[in-house]
């Protein structure tokens, strides 16, 4: 004969009323990593996909999609500006995935392959690879793209599911649109005394140089 024991209903509750806190506290923790404490379009150094110097007196916040053709061309734009600024400026590659679901697909494995690669600069270097792919991109050319930084596919697709991944982007775009993006690509400098100039469009060299010489 079995033995059945009747749940003691406190204790259930107590265990769920726990459970959901840690959620919660989660929750507020991975918010708090993409975007800081405040305000600012940058996410917290933990999760930054920075190029240049952390101590760089201004960093450009990009907000861009995989699928934007405008947005390939301020890729290279930024990074000339990085490469010649000796150490002044720095660049920062956020999300704002908003003209195909390719591009969320795009996003969210560009994540997991900075999060799981052990190759250095994997983020940067697959980036560059979706630029150049952005006209045949679809979910599986994605996926086989990412699996030259990461061979764990399984491990890969599962990453890609996370909640926490989906928040990111999906937080990226969010921050974008408060600070007044309508369409990639969309930048905002960041001056060294927090001011804020935001930059709509993919500007030609010369504009930004003119513009960050001034700032």
């Amino acid at each position: 004969m079995y033995a059945f024991v009747r749940p003691h209903l406190p204790t259930i509750a107590a265990v769920v009323f726990g459970s959901l806190i840690l959620l919660a506290a989660f929750m507020l923790r991975e918010d708090a990593l993409v975007n800081g404490d405040n305000e600012s379009p940058k996410r917290s150094a933990e999760l930054q996909h920075l190029c240049g110097s952390k101590k760089a007196q201004i960093t450009i916040v990009e907000f861009a999609d995989y699928s934007c053709g405008y947005c390939a061309r301020a890729h290279d734009t930024m990074r000339q500006l990085v490469d010649e600024s000796n150490g002044t400026i720095a660049w920062e590659y956020r999300h704002l995935p908003i003209l195909q679901a390719v591009s969320s697909e795009a996003a969210k494995t560009a994540e997991c392959v900075s999060e799981l690669s052990s190759v250095t600069d994997a983020f940067w270097k697959f980036t560059q690879e979706l630029f150049a792919a952005q006209h045949t991109l679809s979910s599986d050319l994605v996926l086989t793209m990412a699996s030259t930084y990461v061979p764990d596919v399984e491990a890969l697709q599962s990453c890609t599911a996370r909640q926490d991944i989906l928040n990111r982007v999906a937080h990226d775009a969010s921050v974008a649109r408060s600070l007044g993006a309508r369409g990639t690509p969309f930048s905002v400098i960041v001056k060294s005394d927090g001011t804020l100039v935001p930059v709509a469009g993919a500007l030609p060299y010369n504009q930004w140089k003119a513009m960050l010489a001034s700032s």
